[in-house]
């Protein structure tokens, strides 16, 4: 496969998209534009890998981010179908969800709006109303 030039490279490209969103200030302008809703400072790690043992599967995040009211991001570049969308998702959910509460805490502590909203995002960007899709409790909608 040869190799784009710098001038050629769009936002699905794992290089630029990674480098774009690293930069705070446009990582919560494309959060806002596609939850439609603002979003307050936000602090950018890409390539967040969340290992807990060496037994199970990694996660490595695309792009995470969190904001001040601790709300967490993941966002994502998926360029090819692979089928597995929704489970992968999920699973990447569970991997973040995991330290949101500590041992003996009661599950009504969990608070969803502070500090699980979970983000997956899809898209082209030059496509973002027509390939959008948002996992939201248990299923993928496109």
């Amino acid at each position: 496969m040869a190799r784009k030039k710098f001038e050629e490279l769009d936002l699905c490209d794992p290089f630029l998209f990674a480098a774009a969103l690293e930069d705070e200030a446009i990582c919560r302008l494309i959060l806002e534009t596609i939850l439609g809703r603002p979003i307050t400072k936000v602090r950018v790690h890409a390539e967040h890998t969340i290992l807990y043992s060496s037994d199970f599967r990694s996660v490595r995040l695309d792009i995470y981010a969190s904001d001040e009211v601790q709300v967490e991001y993941n966002i994502e570049m998926q360029n090819e179908d692979e089928h597995n969308l929704a489970k992968r998702s999920r699973y990447y959910q569970g991997e973040m969800d995991i330290t949101s509460l500590k041992p003996g805490e009661d599950f009504s502590k969990h608070q969803r709006e502070k500090s699980g909203e979970r983000f997956r995002k899809t898209y082209p960007f030059t496509e973002v109303h027509r390939k959008q899709y948002r996992y939201m409790c248990g299923r993928v909608r496109e």
